[in-house]
């Protein structure tokens, strides 16, 4: 579909997003969350509030293992293993 076609053309936000910077990209998320928790809540029977609080503690308990694994998987590809947070912080900073 294009829009020579006579149909509107809608951009993807992922790649709407990709020319903002990280603090607008951050600011979006948390609005789209917002309407995200609402419109789930009133699906599953549960509050905006109650999906909140459930992502958090669900987030509170992963985020460890998560930071765990990474560690052990970049472990894996250093020489050694006091280059690790180098290798993390090269990581995130290619991903920002």
């Amino acid at each position: 579909m294009s829009a020579e076609d006579g149909m509107t053309v809608v951009p993807d936000p992922l790649v709407l997003l990709g020319g903002l910077d990280l603090e607008a990209r951050r600011e979006f998320i948390a609005a789209a969350s917002g309407v995200i928790d609402k419109a789930a809540g009133s699906t599953v029977g549960r509050t905006a509030n109650q999906l909140r609080v459930e992502r958090t503690r669900l987030k509170d308990k992963l985020q460890p293992r998560y930071r765990r694994y990474l560690r052990e998987e970049i472990g894996d590809t250093v020489a050694n293993e006091r280059d690790v947070d180098d290798e993390i912080r090269l990581l995130f900073d290619a991903l920002s």
